[in-house]
């Protein structure tokens, strides 16, 4: 369902592509807890601020959260 975590196994890439396999369905619960908990940006300066975003965006996008393409988290896709 959208806007629910995946249940399911999912792989990123082609025959013809190196592929990435996310965690196993059963753990994004608690790395997305762990994500929320980690996702304070506070910081000094802009350059620490924008370091901490870049950081947090590659470890959702490494749990890959929904089955869907993570269309909500780091894909650009176009509506049909």
């Amino acid at each position: 369902m959208q806007g629910e975590y995946r249940e399911n196994s999912v792989y990123i890439g082609n025959l013809s592509e190196k592929v990435y396999y996310p965690p196993d369905s059963q753990d994004v619960p608690a790395l997305m807890k762990n994500w929320l908990r980690k996702a304070d940006i506070e910081a000094a300066t802009v350059k620490e601020i924008f370091e901490k975003i870049a950081a947090s965006y590659v470890r959702i996008e490494r749990i890959h959260p929904f089955s869907d393409g993570n269309g909500r988290t780091g894909e650009n896709r176009k509506k049909k």
